[in-house]
């Protein structure tokens, strides 16, 4: 079981704001797109959820331990967290079964469609 905390603070204000959100899987000859390769306005995320119903299955294990909740704009001086995060991974795989095998989740977050973040994870699943 692993936990994560990440912690950033905004330094200008923020009105838009995507990530871009893929997951893979390991198989001879390297790593493969599995399933999933979506970008969200988060702007309009919050706004509407329901239009995001992939990104929203995720981000419901994620919600109770981060302060990213509420849509744009994000204003400077914010902190912007994810602390104590940690996946219940049985809970997942009953809802969203898959074979054994090495899977990753790559996101990448833009403002004003410049890159300014990466957060990747690597799954074994066994």
């Amino acid at each position: 079981f692993n936990i994560v905390n990440l912690k950033c603070t905004v330094n200008k204000k923020i009105s838009e704001f995507q990530i871009n959100f893929k997951l893979l899987k390991r198989e001879r000859g390297g790593w493969h797109p599995f399933l999933y390769d979506i970008n969200v306005d988060m702007c309009d995320f919050f706004k509407r959820p329901y239009k995001f119903m992939v990104f929203t299955f995720f981000y419901k294990y994620a919600k109770d331990y981060t302060s990213m909740n509420h849509t744009c704009p994000y204003l400077p001086n914010v902190e912007i967290a994810l602390l104590d995060w940690g996946i219940n991974e049985k809970e997942i795989l009953q809802k969203f079964p898959v074979e054994i095998g090495v899977y990753a989740i790559h996101t990448t977050w833009y403002t004003n469609k410049k890159s300014f973040l990466q957060i990747n994870a690597t799954i074994v699943y066994e």
